[in-house]
């Protein structure tokens, strides 16, 4: 097998892995979000601005890779269930601020602990150093994917 066939072999069976982790993360997620009503993209949403406190709706737009008018669609309806507000920059009018009001600060801490109690099924067949090596692996495989990223581009 030569070096470019063991590499497209080694990508492969990482996408299928990622694939196959996301899927059932975002199963459990969806689970988890149902008696909430809201959609995994919203909750992403929220929890950056949860991670973060007040933020520009663009950077969170480019936070999550989607286009601003589809941000400002979901602030839109989460803003009339009143899980967050938004505002205009005090230093510049033309930015719209996004911060999670005190119903969506507590929407996100109730989801993230059953999402942690259910989510914890996937990975409780590993021991302590086997979640810290995978850790430490995810987090070197996004940060060569962000170089891999700037380098093309994208």
């Amino acid at each position: 097998m030569t070096e470019s066939e063991r590499a497209l072999l080694t990508f492969e069976q990482l996408f299928d892995t990622s694939r196959a982790i996301y899927k059932k993360q975002k199963k459990i997620l969806e689970i988890v979000l149902e008696p909430f009503d809201i959609t995994v993209l919203q909750y992403l949403l929220m929890f950056k601005i949860h991670q973060s406190g007040s933020t520009p709706l663009s950077k969170l737009a480019m936070s999550l890779d989607l286009k601003p008018a589809s941000v400002t669609r979901m602030t839109d309806i989460l803003y009339k269930r009143q899980l967050m507000n938004r505002y205009d920059s005090p230093d510049d009018r033309r930015i719209v601020m996004i911060q999670l009001t005190e119903e969506g600060e507590e929407l996100i801490e109730k989801a993230a602990v059953q999402y942690a109690k259910m989510g914890a099924g996937l990975y409780q067949k590993l021991d302590t150093s086997q979640l810290q090596y995978l850790r430490k692996l995810a987090g070197s495989l996004t940060k060569l994917a962000e170089g891999c990223s700037e380098k093309s581009g994208n």
